[in-house]
């Protein structure tokens, strides 16, 4: 506490400042601003709390609406490739076509090969049948 001087007050020794309270006077004082403080703290706390249950309840609200949108978009997008799929084996007149005539078969092709298997000898396969 200031005066208006600007310097600090004092205890009274000299007759100059304010008094100090009685020892029983500091005990009133002091038990009046544990029940302050007290007060202030459990406000502050039931502020915060409220604050709390108003920030979850809108982040909960708004996952919900982003999960929604989700699911709309998801269900949107499956109409979408379905449509798009039905008119890919769909002829363009809508109607279905006749079979086409069986073509001529292709040339035989070279031997084919297994990566990482040796070729065998008859004698070996036979072995390996019997196995």
């Amino acid at each position: 506490m200031t005066s208006p001087s600007g310097q600090y007050a004092t205890a009274a020794d000299n007759g100059d400042g304010i008094p100090s309270p009685s020892p029983q006077d500091q005990e009133v004082i002091l038990d009046a601003w544990r029940q302050v403080l007290g007060q202030v703290l459990h406000d502050r706390d039931c502020e915060w709390k409220e604050h709390l249950r108003a920030i979850k309840a809108e982040s909960m609200a708004a996952i919900a609406e982003l999960r929604a949108a989700a699911a709309e978009f998801r269900n949107t997008m499956e109409a979408m490739v379905a449509e798009r799929l039905a008119q890919i084996r769909q002829p363009v007149d809508g109607k279905e076509g006749p079979r086409g005539e069986t073509g001529p078969r292709g040339e035989a092709g070279p031997p084919g090969t297994l990566k990482g298997c040796a070729p065998m000898s008859k004698a070996r396969c036979i072995i390996r049948a019997t196995l």
